[in-house]
């Protein structure tokens, strides 16, 4: 009998710890899901604004703006316009670069602590095996364990992130920027001046009426 009461107590502390154990694995594969579509979501650059305020902390931020704002106003100062959109360039690649990192670190955290779970829940079962062969039970902690398990989400690959665009990617894409830009200020120049134009062609003809 004392046999069958130290066993189930056994089998009582280890129903305990599995429970721990498989929630902390279902919260482990929620944030690895979680990681994993945020990770989806940043291969973006048209998500650079989140990146930008979840990826760096407000110190390391302030100093990359400022190291690459420093060289965009010279460059600006100088009217050197290829050049502060290069910087500009830059400046969205390094960050977006460092959210994926940290993204990544953390999606590997939560993977390494979802399989560490994995494992104790395989060590916590077998041990609940055992002290049910010796007079314990675990009936009620294996539904729940089980059904635990039925609705976990199911796992799916790193996604492929596109590599960051090299430095004569970026010089090549501002310099065909910055001469849209230009061409679009010859366009709006050449509208004024033919409004202009138009403007004194009516004054002058308004006039001769008079005249008339």
């Amino acid at each position: 009998i004392k046999e069958m009461q130290a066993a189930d107590a056994r089998a009582h502390e280890l129903q305990q710890e599995l429970l721990g154990v498989v929630e902390q694995w279902q919260a482990a594969a929620a944030l690895e899901q979680e990681l994993r579509q945020e990770l989806q979501e940043a291969s973006s650059p048209e998500d650079l604004s989140a990146a930008m305020l979840n990826g760096l902390s407000t110190r390391e931020l302030k100093v990359m703006l400022q190291e690459r704002g420093v060289e965009c106003t010279q460059a600006l100062e100088k009217g050197e316009l290829v050049h502060a959109l290069v910087h500009y360039a830059d400046l969205q690649r390094g960050v977006m670069a460092r959210y994926q990192r940290g993204l990544r670190q953390q999606l590997q955290q939560a993977v390494k602590a979802q399989r560490q779970a994995e494992r104790r829940r395989m060590e916590l079962k077998q041990q609940l095996q055992t002290v049910k062969e010796q007079g314990g039970s675990h009936s009620e902690t294996e539904a729940q364990e089980q059904e635990a398990v039925q609705h976990q989400p199911p796992r799916h690959p790193m996604p492929h992130l596109p590599e960051a665009p090299t430095a004569a990617a970026a010089a090549a894409a501002a310099a065909q920027e910055a001469v849209q830009q230009r061409r679009m200020q010859a366009r709006e120049a050449r509208a004024a001046q033919q409004q202009r134009r138009q403007q004194q062609q009516q004054r002058l003809h308004q006039q001769q009426q008079q005249q008339r």
